[in-house]
This record gives C-alpha cells, sequence and structure tokens, in this order.
C-alpha cells in the first residue's frame, strides 16, 4: 500500500466567509418605462402626435421620478421620451390649427365668392359686354342661386345652384332651376332662397313649381324692385333636333364661381332610367356643385336643357341635363299663371325662329 508523505494542504472552515442565506440583488437595467416613453416621442414626431406627445412626456416624467432605482447612465431614455413628446405635440398642435384655418378660410372665400363677396361675386362686366350675343344673352338670363337655413339668429348657407330666367317683368321674374337644388327648402320652413344675377337680385322668392325627383325641375318666382332694370330671357330651342356631337355650352356657378361659361359637345341622347318619357342630354361639360340648374344652350345660344346631374365617382367630362322640351309636357300640371308664362315662352320663341328663319324678299 503505498502513501503519499509529502505536505498536506488543510483548509480552516473557520476562516472562510459565511455563506449568506438572502438572494443576490438583480443588475439593474434600463427602466422599460423610459425605453416606452422613448419609442413614443419619436412615433409622436411622425404620426398622431397630439395623442402619442402628451402620452410619451407623461410616461417619461414618472420613469424620471424613479431614476434612484436605476444608474444615471440609464436616464437617459427618459428625457429622449419628454423632450420627443414635447417637440411632436407642439409640431402637430400648430399643423393641425394651421390645417382648420386655412380650411375655414377656403370655406369662408367659396362662399363670398359664390354669393356675399360683391354684388357681380367678382365677375368682370366690362368682359361680358365684348362677348358674343349668344353667350352674352345667356351669361345675362343666369341666375344664382342660394339656399339658407336659419340657425339660431344667423343664416347659414345649405345648397347652392344655378338658374334661368326665363321671364321678367316690372320686377318679377320667373327661374327655372332644378329641384334638387331647393329640395331643402320645399320640405323646411326655416330655409328660405336667395337669388341674384348680374345687376340685381330677387328681394324674395317663392316656389312656384316642383316637379317629380326623376325630371327634376322646379320654378322660383322672384320679387324685387319694378325700377330694376331685367335682362331679358334666353330664345329657346329645339333639343329634338339636335345629333351626336353639336357643339353646346353651359352658363352655371360651378364651386361658386358665378356665371361660368362651360363649352362641350353632345355626347349622347338618351331616356330616363325611370322615364321613357324624359329625355335627358349627355355631353362632354363636366357639372360640377353650383353647376346644376344652370342652362344648357346650342350653338346659337338657345335654350335647349337645364343641367341637372353628373356620375357620383370623380368622372370627368360627362355631364347630364334635362331636355327643355320635357317641360312642355309638364305646362298642364302648373299653375295657370305659370302655365301661360310657359307656353307664351315657348310660342314666342317659335314666332321668332320662324321669322328669322324666312328668306329675306329682294327690293
Amino acid at each position: 500500500m503505498n502513501h503519499f508523505d509529502g505536505p498536506k494542504l488543510v483548509i480552516n472552515h473557520e476562516d472562510l466567509p459565511p455563506e449568506s442565506s438572502e438572494p443576490k440583488a438583480p443588475e439593474r437595467k434600463t427602466d422599460p418605462m423610459a425605453i416606452l416613453s422613448a419609442s413614443l416621442g419619436v412615433v409622436s414626431v411622425l404620426f398622431a402626435g397630439v395623442i402619442f406627445g402628451p402620452l410619451a412626456f407623461g410616461i417619461g416624467a414618472i420613469a424620471w421620478n424613479r431614476r434612484r432605482l436605476y444608474p444615471p447612465s440609464r436616464t437617459n431614455f427618459s428625457r429622449i421620451g419628454m423632450t420627443t413628446g414635447l417637440v411632436g405635440t407642439l409640431i402637430w398642435a400648430i399643423g393641425i390649427g394651421w390645417f382648420l384655418f386655412h380650411q375655414k378660410t377656403i370655406v369662408q372665400h367659396t362662399q363670398q365668392s359664390g354669393w356675399n363677396q360683391t354684388e357681380n361675386g367678382n365677375v368682370d362686366l366690362a368682359a361680358i359686354e365684348r362677348t358674343p350675343l349668344h353667350i352674352k344673352r345667356a351669361l345675362l338670363a343666369h341666375v344664382s342661386i342660394v339656399v339658407e337655413r336659419l340657425d339660431g339668429n344667423a343664416w347659414s348657407m345649405v345648397t347652392s345652384g344655378s338658374g334661368v330666367m326665363v321671364s321678367s317683368s316690372q320686377g318679377e321674374v320667373e327661374i327655372l332651376t332644378c329641384r334638387h337644388v331647393i329640395e331643402s327648402a320645399i320640405k323646411s320652413e326655416t330655409h328660405r332662397i336667395r337669388a341674384r344675377w348680374l345687376g340685381g337680385r330677387a328681394e324674395s322668392i317663392q316656389i312656384s313649381w316642383s316637379s317629380t325627383p326623376d325630371l327634376d325641375l322646379a320654378v322660383l318666382h322672384g320679387s324685387g324692385s319694378p325700377n330694376q332694370a331685367l335682362p331679358p330671357s334666353p330664345p329657346v330651342g329645339d333639343a329634338t333636333t339636335l345629333a351626336i356631337g353639336d357643339e353646346v355650352f353651359a352658363v352655371g356657378d360651378p364651386l361658386n364661381f358665378r356665371a361660368s361659361f362651360i363649352r362641350g359637345g353632345i355626347s349622347a341622347i338618351r331616356t330616363h332610367e325611370n322615364s321613357s318619357s324624359i329625355i335627358i342630354i349627355q355631353s362632354q361639360i363636366p357639372l360640377n356643385p353650383g353647376n346644376s340648374g344652370g342652362g344648357l344652350y346650342n350653338s346659337n345660344g338657345e335654350l335647349i336643357g337645364i343641367n341637372s346631374w353628373r356620375l357620383k365617382d370623380s368622372t370627368e367630362g360627362m355631364g347630364f341635363s334635362v331636355s327643355i322640351n320635357n317641360l312642355w309636357n309638364y305646362t298642364n300640371k302648373m299653375p295657370k299663371n305659370l302655365a301661360d308664362i310657359f307656353n307664351n315662352f315657348k310660342m314666342n320663341n317659335i314666332n321668332q325662329n320662324q321669322k328669322t328663319s324666312q328668306p329675306q324678299k329682294g327690293k
């Protein structure tokens, strides 16, 4: 049996430190709330700052108050969160404020340009005087229409559109327009209608007649000063003679820019989807809001239709007008005095057209 006779290592257990029964403290890391604050702060600058900015600032402030639990070098995230959150809030608050102010300015300008800005809506009357006669007559017979609602003690605009003056005498006018332009005034007594034309206006407006929604026509009676000059009604044409490709033009208030002239061509002649007796004229004229109720004229400046509607999609270069010939089928449903006005309107223009079409005898 072998024996190891060398020096032996003796461990004295009394010299070792006693083992601790308490668990070791975990190493302090970055506060997760500080990280969250910094992340939200960055998001607030790029996206919805008015929501994420205050949230980032609040969480960052909480994380900053807990900084004693974490090393000083690990508290920078809370500072970043509070700073970027504050910056994001300010940027988005200023941006939203600017946007709302800008939108309000646009709405006010649009409303003023259509009604309240000046008597003639900044239309250069001298330019109209230089305009060819057949277009000038249509511009002067054009009527701007606004429907307003009484909100408390103030009137606010509900809808706007156009019309055509078909009769004028001693301050009394008859205006042909679309039913949907004045629809809200038909259904509510808290609405009123206002009408003006280049150089004048009606002091009061009443609805004389309105058709079915499919035909989409209405007649307004306006009363004004007997001394004010009233423009003549435009000549009326026969829409049954139209051919595809014929040149036409419209007058209206697109987007409330008063008395605007738009030219195009006939694209098709159609019947209404709900009534085959209603003739619809499809043209290349884009009908923006405000054009409804305005006149559609042939190349001679004769009224052949009332601009009524467009496709609901943002399709350009397509407009639909109700043929003026449809109106003659409904005069028997109007009050007698109004029917007489439209029958005279029709007959006077037919007689005038016959006179101008007769050959002149030589001397």
